[in-house]
């Protein structure tokens, strides 16, 4: 009897440690040898399967975290990237700031911003997902939010914090050429890596370009990316020979049309076309919001000075519509919908003016 039982108790051990076994037991990710694809330390290949949530620690709570990350496990994620900052100060939905008002870190809150950034990042880990930590998004750097002394602080915190969480992957740059503040991103960068020895690094360039271009030469670097691009906004960069011409919004537009536009494609032909609409006939989007668990739309335009007809639509991929309201010649003010109780699929949430496709906002139910 006792060597059955003996031999029950090493076949349940064996049993539990081969269903918890988390990626990074085979070792800490690296580049291969010959410098084409990540592996593990052992040998094993990594095949990076991202999904971007860029805005996860200042828009979901924890629930909802915890909801959005075992979803991406069971669709075979391995890796969501995240902004950790969106701005300076950030708030997540706790209404936590990153910052305070001096612009310092703030981590003395009850259940602070990096407490909640803590929470994203252990969650994930239990879901076997690493974390792209885009430490502060470009545009931010840009507009000077981060100075090179802040970028020493700020990186001596991200490193020490998250240095010894197995599933961090470090990302500078966030939509953004490497020749605006290179200063910032160079030592943000040698900041992090001086602390951290346990994280591969990259950095996250302007749409169809790769790091290469400006980072070739630099140590902090562990392998480049490249950005397909988005066809939303000019990402020619002074390029005359650039094949592929930028989308223009017009002299005195809103911005509103082709600066966010995500084609509807075959689900009306009728309105298969987007058209900048001027600033006259549009104020802008007043509010849009998306409740998932809801399955929910609810969206709001002010529209004014038109010639036949204004109206929203939802369309589905099938070609089904729900409207909204409409507005008619002479009228002004706000037209609005709210559909809940979706399907399952794709839909586009649109803004018709005179017979005319001016914005669409794309979104997807998946359950």
């Amino acid at each position: 009897m006792r060597k059955v039982l003996f031999i029950l108790t090493i076949l349940t051990a064996v049993t539990v440690s081969v269903f918890a076994q988390k990626p990074w037991s085979n070792g800490r990710l690296k580049v291969s040898a010959n410098q084409r694809f990540l592996q593990f330390e052992n040998g094993k290949p990594f095949f990076w399967l991202g999904e971007t949530a860029w805005l996860m620690p200042e828009r979901l709570n924890r629930d909802e975290v915890a909801f959005y990350l075992r979803k991406c496990n069971e669709a075979g994620y391995n890796m969501v990237q995240v902004q950790v900052l969106n701005d300076v100060p950030s708030y997540n939905i706790y209404g936590t700031p990153s910052h305070d008002k001096q612009s310092r870190l703030l981590t003395d809150a009850p259940y602070s911003y990096w407490d909640h950034m803590d929470y994203i990042v252990d969650v994930a880990a239990q879901n076997d997902i690493y974390i792209g930590m885009v430490c502060i998004w470009g545009g931010l750097v840009k507009a000077g939010k981060l100075s090179v002394d802040q970028a020493k602080t700020y990186g001596r915190f991200l490193a020490n914090r998250y240095k010894d969480r197995p599933n961090i992957f470090w990302i500078m740059g966030g939509d953004i050429q490497g020749n605006i503040k290179p200063e910032v991103w160079e030592t943000l960068a040698t900041t992090i890596k001086s602390i951290d020895k346990n994280h591969l690094m990259t950095y996250h360039p302007r749409g169809r370009h790769t790091s290469a271009q400006w980072w070739s030469k630099v140590s902090w670097i562990d392998l480049h990316t490249f950005q397909s691009g988005h066809r939303r906004y000019g990402q020619r960069m002074g390029n005359k020979d650039y094949p592929i011409p930028d989308n223009k919004t017009g002299s005195g537009s809103s911005g509103l049309a082709t600066d966010n536009v995500i084609a509807v494609g075959a689900a009306n032909d009728v309105y298969s076309t987007t058209e900048t609409i001027p600033s006259s006939m549009i104020s802008g989007i007043t509010s849009f919001s998306y409740l998932l668990n809801e399955k929910k739309v609810s969206l709001d335009y002010k529209v004014s000075s038109f010639a036949s007809s204004a109206s929203i639509q939802i369309l589905s991929e099938s070609g089904s519509y729900h409207g909204g309201s409409v507005l008619k010649p002479g009228q002004s003010g706000h037209l609005t919908l709210s559909v809940s109780n979706l399907s399952v699929g794709r839909y586009d949430v649109c803004l018709f003016v005179d017979g005319k496709k001016y914005d669409s906002k794309s979104i997807y139910i998946p359950y």
